[in-house]
């Protein structure tokens, strides 16, 4: 026993081990040669080898090894049995596999020990990560190209600046011009238009300058010139430059440069560069509070600090914070637009100073970027140096502050408002109301100026407007740049989506980010559709007409399918059977109201239930197979027509009902439609009928019998009462014979002897002594006939006796006194508590038959169970408009199996011959026609209680 339990816990251990796992499981002996003693039987899986090359010793696991591993693999097994490790993990190694391919593995391997300490064996766990392996090599592989497109990317830069400059050059001198009123006063709009134009090509030529000052930077070609510079003056008036769009973006700004002791060598044109981006980066992501500008010596350097409120920087950015083309994503800020080179650009102009740059942040109290560029000019090269006598004053060859600042005000919240509302719009159609999102004023303001023409725009500067907005009053459309603070397009339309009440919203998204891929993504995320930058005004008014008009059609699908589901759901609700629609699995997905109330669910409870669980138990089994051959073949013993089953309601009460199937394609695959019937009532009905049909039958039958019984039991009794009256005489006639005995033996004794022997031979002794019992026990014998033609005659049909308002105290002691001689007989005590019932309306003389038989029954009862003490109790008592009256008994009761069939015609429990088995059902059908039920409650051993309730007035129930 011990032995087969070890077996089986060895085929357990070795199962889990070989399937729940890609693992390989070796057991080497530890002798030379290193046989193995056990392989798991996945090792073909995993090495590629079979159990059996390793076992027969054809292949050698050694010999397995790559030959350059085998050295590396042999020195960590010494090692660490030296060390006396338990356990060690081998370094991945290559293994050859039979076909000669080169597979990566890692060996995990124990070390076990006999009690001297010795090693008698080694288990290893080899797992096979040739994918890992690989894997690597493509990643070193990726990293080698990704830095090769990096020198590729900044070269393109360089080159692509260099191409900007000139058309840019042409664009801004000629309006520069025109705006300066060289050809003359321009119109209000075209002059705005112009101003737009002009401040987006600045921006644009600032982006250019930008991109070739870190392209020249990474080629080392950067072109330098350290001058003596006020560097305390220089400074503060670049910060001042920003004051204006500081304070009117609601931020104060504090400079503190006090004059340094001596000029500090600096690339004018590089330190505007580093101190214009900290400022503009400060402004971008301080909301509130102030921006302070500091600088100061530091031993041997000088130190230029701009400190912010802002929103600050998570810790785990801070490490990329400088790196090329790293944005922090998700920050809050006044716009999302940007490079991610300006810090990258600080860090580089820093370095060629000689200096460092350093950031501290922390989330939601802000940031302090702080340069550090040494003094003297040792540290420069010399050839870079212009070592004039006096601090530089000469004015920047760039573009200066402007473009930085003329971008900072473009941060700011405008006042726009939407055009004035027309009747119409082009084409006679209604205008649509549109939702635009931009953190860009100038394309906030075109895009606006652009889609009044045909609709009213409402345009938001960032995602948390929009959507604060859609919500308040929800738009025909939302149209949303993709790169905004705050919140993103891309996250302004999760949360649209998310929204049940926006969810259907047409959403267009705008984007600089051109491609296949930017396009596919927006629309994978959720957008109707999506635009790249530049567009032209033909495409974007063109792209939203036509989302409109799609989103006017859906809404008339939606509006067509809900009216439709309306009416199905209506028809389902109102249909009388309950209907219970399940997916393949047979879970519910549907249940109308009528299956609710039958199987006792709310439609919560309902729903996600297996239908199989509203059958009766015994009927599962057998439900679960047809609902999957139903399921697959759409047919089975379910489909298309009724079958009769018994279903389960919650309180766990079986019911027979009729059920019907049928398939039901829907979008999310087929379901089968179940159509129920509790047929409950209708068996009940039926069975009324039968039971009327059966007593109207024994009816006739009993009438038939009363009829044709009747006449002669009558002619019977007659005969017996002259019998009776005849003997008596006869009896006088014989005790005179009898005086005269004597006589006759003594005058003719022949004939005295013939009268003996006729008396001897009719046994007249015998009939002189029994003759009256005789005659009497027939008399008895033919009333109990005539009984029992009386009962059947009331069967057939009872008697319509005239209803009067009775007093059912009296008309129970009436009953009483009727059968009180038997009472007595028996010493049956019969206890009596009437309760203040008022008069009640019935047949007199039908109630008191039913009291009669009911009291009779009681005493047949207590007879039966042989009880010295029998006991009756009566008792009456008002319940609503009804009267109640309860005869019990302390009989033997009624077995519990016998209780339904007790009202039932000729059904008795008395032994042969006690009775016909129509008392009690005469008495139910009394009841029942004077608008009453009568109850019986009983338990096998304890006696029964009958209990008659009857309306005080006929025609009134409770």
């Amino acid at each position: 026993m011990e032995s087969a339990q070890r077996d089986l816990e060895e085929l357990v251990f070795r199962t889990l081990l070989e399937r729940a796992v890609p693992v390989a499981i070796f057991c080497w002996r530890a002798t030379e040669g290193w046989p193995v003693e056990f392989v798991s039987s996945n090792v073909s899986h995993v090495l590629g080898y079979g159990a059996e090359d390793f076992l027969s010793g054809r292949v050698v696991y050694a010999r397995a090894i790559h030959p350059d591993d085998l050295p590396k693999v042999t020195r960590e097994v010494e090692e660490h049995s030296a060390s006396g490790d338990l356990v060690f993990e081998h370094e991945d190694y290559r293994l050859i596999d039979p076909e000669g391919r080169v597979i990566w593995v890692r060996d995990l391997t124990a070390i076990i020990r006999d009690d001297a300490g010795q090693i008698t064996r080694y288990i290893g766990y080899i797992f096979e990560c040739t994918a890992r392996h690989e894997a690597l090599d493509a990643l070193a592989l990726a990293r080698r190209k990704a830095e090769a497109a990096t020198l590729a990317k900044t070269e393109f830069f360089n080159n692509v600046s260099h191409e900007f400059r000139t058309p840019l050059t042409l664009m801004l001198g000629p309006l520069e011009d025109l705006l300066a009123g060289a050809r003359g006063e321009l119109p209000g709009p075209v002059g705005a238009e112009l101003v737009m134009v002009h401040r987006n090509a600045q921006r644009l030529l600032k982006l250019v300058d930008a991109l070739l000052d870190f392209s020249r930077l990474e080629a080392g070609r950067a072109e330098a010139s350290f001058e003596p510079v006020d560097l305390a003056a220089l400074t503060t008036d670049l910060a001042s430059t920003f004051r204006s769009a500081v304070e009117r973006g609601g931020v104060r700004l504090v400079v503190a440069c006090p004059a340094l002791p001596e000029p500090v060598f600096v690339d004018r044109g590089m330190w505007e560069q580093i101190v214009l981006n900290l400022l503009s980066n400060a402004f971008k992501f301080t909301l509130s509070g102030e921006i302070a500008v500091s600088l100061e010596l530091d031993d041997g350097a000088v130190r230029l600090a701009v400190r912010d409120s802002g929103v600050g920087i998570p810790q785990a950015e801070l490490p990329h914070l400088f790196e090329r083309f790293h944005q922090v994503r998700g920050a809050a800020g006044r716009n999302f637009e940007g490079t991610g080179i300006g810090l990258a650009l600080v860090q580089e102009l820093t370095r060629l100073h000689g200096g460092t740059v350093s950031v501290e942040s922390e989330p939601g109290r802000g940031s302090c970027f702080t340069v550090r560029v040494p003094r003297g000019s040792d540290h420069l090269p010399r050839e870079h140096l212009s070592l004039s006598p006096h601090p530089s004053t000469a004015a920047s060859t760039r573009a200066g502050s402007e473009p930085f600042v003329a971008e900072a005000l473009q941060w700011l919240p405008g006042e726009t408002a939407p055009e004035p509302a027309v009747e119409a719009a082009v084409g006679g159609l209604p205008r649509k109301r549109i939702v635009l999102a931009d953190d860009n004023a100038d394309m906030r303001d075109y895009v606006r100026r652009l889609l009044s023409r045909e609709h009213e725009v409402v345009a938001v500067g960032d995602g948390r407007q929009a959507l604060e907005e859609v919500r308040a009053r929800r738009p025909d459309m939302l149209l949303s740049d993709v790169m905004m603070p705050e919140m993103d397009g891309i996250e302004l339309l999760g949360a649209v989506r998310a929204d049940p009440s926006l969810r259907t919203l047409p959403v267009l998204l705008l984007s600089a980010r051109a491609g296949e891929e930017a396009r596919l993504g927006g629309l994978e995320v959720g957008a109707d559709d999506y635009v790249t930058k530049p567009f032209s005004a033909k495409e974007l008014t063109a792209r939203v007409r036509a989302q409109l008009h799609l989103a006017d059609l859906r809404q008339q699908a939606r509006e067509a399918t809900e009216a439709s589901e309306r009416l199905y759901r209506q028809l389902i609700e109102g249909a009388q059977d309950g209907i219970v629609v399940v997916d393949r699995e047979g879970v519910a997905t549907l249940a109308n109201s009528a299956a609710q109330r039958m199987f006792g669910y709310d439609e919560r409870s309902l729903v996600g239930m297996s239908v199989t669980e509203l059958l009766a138990p015994e009927l599962r089994d057998q439900h679960r197979r047809d609902l999957a051959e139903y399921a697959r073949s759409g047919g089975g013993a379910l489909a298309g027509h009724f079958v009769e089953l018994r279903g389960c309601r919650r309180s766990g009460e079986a019911f027979p009902m009729d059920v019907a199937a049928s398939a039901v394609d829907l979008p999310a695959g087929l379901a089968i439609m179940y159509a129920l019937r509790d047929t409950s009532e209708r068996r009940r009905l039926q069975a009324r009928v039968m039971q009327s049909e059966r007593l109207a039958s024994l009816g006739l039958m009993s009438a038939g019998m009363a009829h044709e019984i009747n006449n002669p039991i009558a002619f019977i009794d007659s005969n017996l009462a002259v019998l009776d009256r005849d003997i008596r005489g006869m009896r006088s006639v014989l005790e005179e014979y009898r005086r005269g005995d004597a006589t006759l033996a003594a005058v003719a004794p022949e004939v005295m002897e013939g009268v003996r022997r006729a008396s001897e031979a009719a046994d007249l002794p015998y009939i002189e002594a029994n003759i009256e019992r005789i005659v009497q026990r027939s008399r008895v014998g033919v009333k109990r006939v005539a009984t029992i033609v009386t009962h059947l005659r009331e069967f057939a049909r009872l008697d319509h006796a005239e209803v009067a308002t009775v007093d059912l105290r009296s008309m129970l002691e009436s009953s009483v006194e009727m059968v009180q001689w038997r009472l007595d007989k028996q010493g049956i005590a019969v206890e009596r508590r009437y309760g203040s019932v008022p008069p009640i309306a019935c047949s007199v003389a039908a109630m008191n038959q039913v009291f009669l038989n009911l009291l009779v029954n009681a005493i047949q009862a207590i007879e039966a169970s042989g009880r010295s003490e029998g006991r009756i109790s009566i008792s009456t008592r008002s319940a609503g408009t009804d009267a109640v009256v309860e005869i019990a008994d302390n009989g033997g009761g009624i077995p519990e199996d016998l209780l339904p069939r007790i009202f039932d015609p000729f059904f008795t429990t008395k032994r042969v011959g006690e009775g016909m088995g129509l008392g009690l059902s005469i008495s139910h059908s009394i009841v029942v026609e004077q608008q009453g039920r009568i109850e019986v409650e009983s338990e096998a051993g304890r006696g029964a209680l009958f209990r008659v309730i009857l309306p005080r007035n006929r025609g009134e129930t409770s």
